[in-house]
């Protein structure tokens, strides 16, 4: 009778780990990078630009999927940025990145001003 109680204690511990998953810190921050994985978006920036790559960075160590156009390389991806900054009516100094959250155009943004648009 004690081997059996014993086995089924084990057993109920054995089957109460397996039911644990991984303990993950679930920040607001992270669940914005699922938000934005979800969308789709563009950064119109320069391979060599530092804020550019810093902020490239910073989304890759977020895992957030983005599309990245070069507009010193791509002259038809440099007028279809304009085009878009035009259309959502910005007026003023062009700063890159340029983000396209599906057509919502951010000019030069910090990351958590990203992913608070991606969460609208």
């Amino acid at each position: 009778m004690k081997k059996n109680i014993a086995a089924i204690s084990i057993l109920s511990v054995f089957v109460l780990l397996l039911s644990c998953g991984p303990a993950t810190k679930d920040t607001s921050e992270n669940k914005a990078a699922e938000s934005a994985t979800q969308k789709q978006m563009i950064v119109y920036g320069v391979n060599t630009c530092d804020h550019c790559i810093n902020f490239r960075k910073k989304m890759d160590s977020l895992n957030i999927k983005y599309t990245f156009y070069d507009v010193d390389a791509d002259q038809d991806k440099a007028d279809e940025m304009l085009r878009k900054l035009e259309a959502a009516r910005f007026m003023g100094n062009i700063s890159l990145p340029v983000v396209d959250i599906e057509g919502r155009v951010l000019v030069s943004p910090e990351l958590p001003q990203v992913l608070a648009f991606v969460k609208r």
